[in-house]
């Protein structure tokens, strides 16, 4: 395992791939060539990624997207899982033509990343998994699943969302993205938890795909020797005190090492 501790642009372009005759909505920004996927967390969409953009559609083709059921997508015409969500991220892939790409993922996105990574490995130049609760216990992502059902689902929901967040992260941020995720369906919700209590066969190999893995002090991604059943190699970095969307709360430390780190990339 490896460790390591620690102006050329185009218009957007905003379209949408059919998967199983659903809209999956996705935006093109930046640079033809080397292309970036960004994949949002649970309940989220693809606004998250904005400062990540705009550092890297100067040096990259940048897509960002919205799973099924989230955002502008489609609710998906089965229930969300991990195969529903790889699926959508191929299709993209080959709505653009695009052979081997670089993913990242934030939370659950980063679970979707490294699935696909599993599933179709030489379609996958290296992974960027941000906060993902790898240590998180399968069957806790069950049990919220179906808290977050019925007439008291919504505030148990709020009481989740806010634990994602710590005093350094701003109210605003944390109203905004309060709004956000509070405003996903019921459907999408539940059904984004379970997907992340059965991954699927083979889930538990590890992934030989280059790995850059930034972490908060939350604890649920874990540490450099638990990441090692996940990834054989992986640069790890700890955010002490941030919260869990590290990537608006600190976007330029993320900016550089997400950077630093496609430049190495091999594709």
């Amino acid at each position: 395992m490896r460790l390591a501790i620690a102006v050329f642009l185009t218009a957007c372009g905003v379209s949408a791939a059919s998967l199983d005759g659903r809209n999956i909505h996705y935006t093109v920004s930046g640079r033809p060539g080397k292309t970036v996927v960004l994949i949002h967390g649970e309940a989220c969409d693809e606004t998250v990624w904005q400062a990540q953009v705009a550092a890297l559609r100067q040096s990259y083709r940048v897509v960002t997207m919205d799973l099924p059921g989230h955002g502008q997508s489609d609710p998906a015409a089965t229930p969300l899982g991990q195969y529903v969500f790889t699926q959508a991220v191929e299709t993209v892939l080959d709505e653009l033509k695009v052979g081997r790409a670089v993913l990242a993922g934030h939370g659950m996105g980063g679970f979707v990343a490294r699935r696909f990574a599993q599933l179709d490995p030489k379609r996958a130049a290296a992974l960027v998994v941000i906060d993902a609760p790898f240590l998180v216990a399968s069957a806790k992502f069950g049990e919220m699943a179906r808290q977050f059902r019925g007439p008291d689902g919504l505030a148990a929901r709020e009481q989740a969302i806010g634990y994602l967040f710590n005093k350094q992260s701003g109210k605003e941020l944390q109203r905004r993205l309060t709004e956000m995720m509070m405003k996903a369906p019921e459907r999408t919700v539940v059904e984004s938890y379970a997907s992340m209590e059965d991954f699927g066969d083979g889930w538990e190999a590890a992934v030989d795909t280059p790995t850059l893995a930034l972490a908060t002090g939350s604890g649920i991604m874990g540490g450099p020797e638990s990441l090692q059943k996940f990834f054989t190699d992986v640069e790890y970095y700890l955010f002490t005190g941030a919260g869990h969307f590290l990537m608006l709360e600190r976007p330029d430390a993320v900016n550089r090492l997400l950077l630093e780190f496609l430049r190495r990339v091999k594709w």
